[in-house]
Order: structure tokens, then sequence, then C-alpha cells
């Protein structure tokens, strides 16, 4: 049996699909009766130290930019015994989740002087942005850059779909094979089964059609193009609504321009997700920017038709229009066109609901994820 070690800036209790990935991954493989630690970031002021479902996790302080997306270590007296306390155990293999940060830096340069096998996981596909084009331009800059020295340590790089793999060749990386995002099939059907979302603060009856949008509230998931789409249409279509399940920079200008037929629900439990795209018929995500978004995964194990953009995996899964639709942009002419047709075409959408859940189970799962790890990394 061995023993891993994630590296990973981002880690419960923060939410997203890097945190969920390495949740996920790690329980898989303690399942396999392997150990498994991660070194994360400290950027809700929670425990330094403690074990989450056998998982011990190491945080160290953090300066937290860009609202929490970017945080950066404290070099104090706490990191020094945190990391004595985490370097106390012996680890045979290493997992570096995204290559940017400063943290994926020193893990990189950390492991390559103790002489651990080690991977760097990439999530994306495209450059951070915060909407300023200016800082945008010099966050480039830095990601190259600093793209360059995580390179010089380690050169085992994989992506969670082929399209973060392509992402990897505009920094001069050649990937060495992919590591898919996926989900928890049985604890998703557990959920459906036994937990069911508070419709009194929704007020919709079961005739009405759902559609849905879980994740941070931020331009490149394109929330603001299905608002108003969604707002184009609502008028032809008395019982359709739009529940949006998420927090982040544009919460309040989503809120000042929802009606009543949209739901702006906050930030989420998991199982309570999973309640809303169990009563949701539609879920839309149209991202600028992906690698493989769990939330797609999840809405696809909850039975829900997916309209989505060719940004990331995504495609990887709903390959035709036999599986759901993948849009070449986020217009909302498009997202409109593709609502009504989703609307108006029953057979065929239930098909497709039918389709990808099926690709779903036999390709996406943690099991066949954690199966791939232990043969790239060669462990038994």
């Amino acid at each position: 049996m061995a023993s891993f070690c994630f590296i990973s800036a981002q880690f419960l209790p923060n939410m997203g699909g890097v945190e969920n990935y390495t949740y996920n991954l790690s329980r898989k493989l303690i399942e396999r009766g392997h150990t498994v630690s991660v070194l994360t970031m400290n950027n809700h002021d929670a425990l330094s130290y403690e074990i989450i479902d056998n998982i011990e996790v190491f945080r160290l302080p953090c300066i937290n930019l860009l609202d929490g997306r970017y945080p950066i270590p404290k070099f104090n007296d706490s990191k020094k015994s945190i990391m004595k306390r985490f370097e106390e155990k012996k680890y045979d293999k290493v997992i570096i989740n995204t290559r940017f940060y400063i943290l994926s830096l020193f893990g990189a340069r950390w492991a390559k002087k103790k002489y651990i096998d080690t991977i760097i996981i990439e999530h994306g596909t495209q450059h951070l942005t915060i909407d300023n084009p200016i800082l945008d331009y010099l966050g480039q800059i830095y990601e190259h850059i600093i793209s360059r020295f995580v390179y010089h340590y380690q050169k085992n790089f994989y992506g969670v779909s082929n399209e973060c793999t392509k992402w990897l060749s505009h920094f001069g990386i050649q990937a060495k094979g992919v590591l898919y995002n996926s989900v928890d099939i049985n604890k998703i059907l557990n959920l459906t089964n036994q937990k069911e979302i508070d419709f009194k603060e929704m007020d919709i009856d079961n005739d009405s059609v759902l559609i849905s949008f879980t994740g941070r509230l931020v331009k490149e998931k394109g929330i603001l193009n299905l608002v108003n789409a969604f707002l184009s249409i609502y008028e032809k279509y008395p019982n359709l609504y739009l529940a949006i399940a998420g927090d982040g920079p544009l919460f309040e200008e989503i809120n000042q321009i929802k009606n009543e037929k949209i739901f702006l629900l906050g930030r989420l439990p998991f199982e309570r997700v999973i309640a809303l795209l169990n009563k949701s018929k539609i879920f839309c995500l149209p991202s600028e920017s992906e690698g493989f978004p769990t939330s797609v995964l999840e809405a696809i194990a909850c039975k829900n038709f997916v309209i989505t953009t060719e940004r990331g995996g995504a495609k990887e899964l709903i390959t035709s229009n036999e599986y759901g639709t993948i849009l070449n942009s986020n217009d909302v002419d498009l997202l409109i066109q593709s609502i009504e047709y989703a609307l108006t075409h029953t057979t065929e959408v239930d098909k497709a609901i039918s389709n990808s859940y099926d690709r779903l189970c036999e390709g996406f799962t943690w099991d066949n994820t954690a199966d791939c790890l232990l043969n790239e990394m060669k462990v038994r």
C-alpha cells in the first residue's frame, strides 16, 4: 500500500471542482487501502490540522487574494510548525492540483528535493481572468512564468479532460494523459432517494419545468447570459422557472435583475445541490472557461438534459446531440434556441438524458479514475 499526498491550494471547507476532485479521489484511494494526506491553504480560518473522512489535512496560513480565488502562503512561524508536522510523515506519491498557484510551485520543488514520484493535474482550459484587461494581461504573463518554474521541477503533467491536456501545450508542456473528473453515482442515487428541496421558497408546482444552474457566480461561467436568455423567453412558457445555486461577485447584480420566476438560492451544501438537480429537467452551464465541470457530471447523474459550451471536457461526455447540447459560444440567442429546443422536443430530450446517463456510468466514475491514477503512478 502507498502513502499519497495531494498538494492543492483549495480544499474543504472551500467548495469547488478542484476541491471535489481531491476529496473524492482521496476517498477512493483510501477505500483501496492507501493512506492520503492533503496539504492546502487555510483560507477559511479552519483548523490547521484535522482528519476528514480518514484524510489527514494540513492547512498553511495564507493571504486571500482575488476574493479567495488565489491564496498565497504566509511564511511565518505557524507555517513552519505545520510543515514540520506535515514532513514527519513519509510520502510515496505526490499529486499536485493546478500548476499556477504558489503552493503548487512550492510543492513541486519540495517533492523533487525529497525524490518523491510526482504528477501535476491540470483543471483549466483558459487563463484565469478577473475581467480587467490590464490585470488579466499581467496575470497571463505571471501564469506563463510560474508554469515554466513548475515544469522545471516536475515533468509529469495530466489533465482532467483532453481539453485540459491541449491547454497545457499552450505553455509548452506535453501532457502524459488524462485522469478524468468523475462522480460517485451511488452516493448521488442515495441522496436523490432521500432528500427533497424545500419548494416553499421556490413556490412552483409539479407541472413546472425547472432550469438549473449550479456554480460560482462569475462572468466566465456565463450566468448573466443565461439570466438574460431566460428573461427573453419566460413569458412564452408560463410553467418555466430558473433556479440559480451559487455565490460570487455577480450575486447582487443578478438579484437586481431577476424576477419572480428566477430563484437565487445562494450557496448550497452538496446534498441540497443534488436535491435541486433531481427536481430540475434542464441544466445549463454556458461557461467561457472550464476544465471538466463537476456540475455537468452531477446534472447528468441526476438525469437532466444538459446545455453547455464546448469549453472544457463536457463535450467528451456529450459527444453529439444524442447526448445533450454543446454550444460553440454562450451567445444569448444560442442559449434561447437551445432552451426552446429542450422545451419542445420531449422525445429527443428524454433519449439524450438516457444516453448521457449511461455514458456517465460507463466511463466517468471515481473507480475508473482511481484505476487510471494507480496505473499511471505504478501503484498496485
